[in-house]
């Protein structure tokens, strides 16, 4: 029973399915560059991840996915990355490989805009030997041939917020097809993928809720969509689930452990195979290589501030007077009778009841919170600074000066409202080149 149920699957795949090259993963919202180009290198690293999907455990020639994957920052608005797909499907198999870049556009200093491009090869192939009807024509006929393939895609990111959509097939996927002379290739692989994503933290900032979805078009194929929702706590491990209609839920869960990170996922079998095997698991190992690149604008090196040398005054010094001693003339006395004095009689003073004065209370004093991304010496350096930024397209950067610290500061937010203040530096210092922003409070009375 099994070998027929896998059998007409077999067929369905033959002749009206894909070869599988851009088969979308359970843990899409770890990596989002297998299916969009134009999320390579968006998280500033070199990044390296192995992933593996084995479906329906228990049936022979399952389908199952591999995928190889690498990207890396090469400058501030440009990406590069690879993909290396190898896609068992049954007698099926297709391996693709293409190399990728993209270019950022900045809006802030924490949300950009992504434009990828990719372009390759894939190679389908079908294992005769091993069919169990190697006679049928359609079978004979099939030839494998690496036909090129080009992808697009484009990606608004923010560290709260993404979004995406990507053509992972703009030449679309064609075989030779025999029954038609007139039109040797048919393109019969044509697809749109979207993509969204959210980021809820809680107030500490510890954890945050991410649900996720992803939904895919394909010419000829069911539309496919996936749900997905994981709690990630401090950014080191994440628990969750993911549902889609169409074959049910998954399990996921994942960790960091300093630059290598771990994923799994385990999907329940669905109806269609429930009585023939089991469920699908899905395995992927990630590495992050150097030190992360800052996606923000360069700072300006300081330049030394001169300081100039006050003359030194000399005080003329004062000549000490010394006074000479005078004669003391003693004074003449004369010899008078002197009365005794009547003895006084002191009364006791009658106590006052004193007051003390109640203590004021102090006048509540209007603040103003700067959140500051730099500060500088000199006014010059820190206009230099604002400049670039307004150039990358953060208007609201801004500039006032300390008399205390006798410093410039650039800050990007200046509110009355100290939550508002604190959220925008919670988001700032989740954004690369901005660490170590800060909140400069002024008292305005």
């Amino acid at each position: 029973m099994k070998k027929i149920f896998f059998t007409l699957l077999l067929c369905v795949t033959v002749f009206i399915t894909k070869a599988q090259v851009f088969q979308v993963p359970n843990q899409y919202f770890v990596s989002p560059y297998s299916f969009n180009p134009a999320y390579a290198g968006l998280e500033g690293y070199t990044y390296i991840q192995l992933m593996h999907k084995q479906q329906w455990l228990g049936i022979e020639n399952a389908p199952g996915l591999s995928n190889v994957a690498i990207q890396f920052p090469v400058k501030r608005r440009f990406n590069l990355g690879g993909n290396l797909f190898y896609d068992q499907n049954g007698l099926i198999k297709t391996t693709s490989a293409m190399v990728s870049g993209n270019f950022l556009i900045p809006f802030s200093p924490s949300q950009r805009l992504s434009f990828g491009l990719s372009g390759g090869f894939f190679n389908t192939e079908y294992d005769i030997n091993n069919s169990s009807n190697p006679d049928d024509p359609a079978i004979a006929n099939f030839n494998a041939a690496y036909n090129p393939v080009v992808s697009l895609g484009i990606a608004y990111y923010s560290p709260a917020f993404h979004v995406g959509v990507a053509l992972p097939s703009l030449l679309g996927n064609t075989l030779i097809n025999p029954e038609i002379p007139e039109k040797p290739y048919e393109v019969f692989y044509e697809q749109m993928i979207f993509s969204i994503g959210y980021k809820l933290r809680s107030p500490s900032g510890g954890i945050a809720f991410e649900p996720s979805a992803i939904y895919k078009m394909e010419k000829g194929v069911e539309d496919y969509m996936e749900f997905s929702g994981v709690l990630n706590f401090a950014e080191s491990i994440y628990v969750g689930g993911s549902f889609r209609p169409e074959y049910g839920p998954s399990i996921l869960f994942g960790f960091n452990l300093g630059a290598l990170r771990f994923g799994y996922s385990y999907e329940l079998a669905g109806e269609q195979v429930d009585q023939f095997g089991q469920g699908s698991h899905e395995f992927l190992v990630g590495l992050k290589i150097g030190k992360k690149k800052s996606f923000a604008v360069k700072k300006p090196k300081e330049k030394p501030v001169p300081v100039k040398k006050e003359p030194v005054v000399k005080e003329p010094v004062k000549k000490e007077v010394v006074e000479e001693p005078k004669e003391e003339v003693k004074p003449q006395v004369d010899t008078v009778k002197v009365e005794k004095p009547r003895p006084i009689i002191k009364k006791d003073p009658v106590p006052q009841k004193t007051v003390k004065p109640q203590p004021q209370e102090p006048e509540p004093k209007e603040v103003t919170y700067f959140v500051i991304i730099g500060a500088f010496n000199s006014l010059e350096n820190a206009n230099e600074y604002i400049t670039k930024m307004q150039e990358e397209g953060f208007k609201e950067v801004s500039q006032i000066y300390n008399p205390k610290s006798g410093l410039n500061y650039v800050y990007i937010l200046e509110t009355k409202d100290v939550d508002e203040a604190r959220a925008m530096r919670m988001v700032m210092r989740q954004t690369d080149g901005f660490d170590e922003t800060w909140i400069y409070i002024r008292e305005d009375n």
